[in-house]
Formats: structure tokens, C-alpha cells, sequence
């Protein structure tokens, strides 16, 4: 199975196991949810945005300008990846948060 088969089927057992009802609360959420560009532009804390490169629901655009909303944001596009890098390609995440987590504490 290749990653992405993979990735595929990971995401539907996910979803036949929570059930129709749980997708809907989810999407109606994602519906309602405020924007928050004031609350990214008063971080002021080290942040790592991630997203696939191929992420078709919130594509890299989107991300680029959160990290520039972020004061000290590094952005990482992830290679061969859509919606789930996390899923699709672990190794990276994972490089991508230990660089984040050994930065110097930025204080105000």
C-alpha cells in the first residue's frame, strides 16, 4: 500500500468510526469558527506553521499568510503531502517540530 493509499484509508476508518453525525458537528464548526487574524498577529511566540504541499482544503497560500500574521513564524510546506502531512509524511513533521522546539525563548 502505497503512503497515500494509506493515508486514504487511515482517514475513511476514521470516519466510518465516528459516524456521519460527528463530520457534520465538525463541518458545521468549521462553519462558525470567527476569524482569528487579530489573535496571529499578537503572538509573539515562536510558531511553526505546517501544511501539504498539494492541500487542496487549505492550501499553502493560506498558510503563507498566517506565518506572516506570526511574528516569529517559520513556515514549512511539506513535500508530497496534502491535507494530511502529519499522516503522510511523519519524518518531516517531525523534523520540522524539533527544529521549532530547540529555538531560544523569545520573551516580549
Amino acid at each position: 500500500m502505497t503512503n497515500r493509499s494509506h493515508t486514504l484509508q487511515v482517514v475513511r476508518d476514521m470516519a466510518l468510526v465516528l459516524g456521519p453525525e460527528v463530520m457534520v458537528e465538525q463541518i458545521r464548526a468549521i462553519q462558525k469558527r470567527s476569524d482569528q487574524q487579530s489573535t496571529l498577529r499578537k503572538c509573539r511566540v515562536p510558531a511553526a506553521v505546517l501544511c501539504g504541499e498539494q492541500d487542496l482544503r487549505t492550501p499553502p497560500k493560506r498558510h503563507e499568510f498566517m506565518a506572516t500574521l506570526i511574528h516569529y513564524a517559520t513556515l514549512h510546506i511539506i513535500p508530497n503531502s496534502g491535507h494530511y502531512p502529519t499522516l503522510e509524511q511523519p519524518e518531516i513533521i517531525n523534523d520540522a517540530l524539533r527544529e521549532w522546539l530547540v529555538q531560544p525563548m523569545v520573551l516580549r
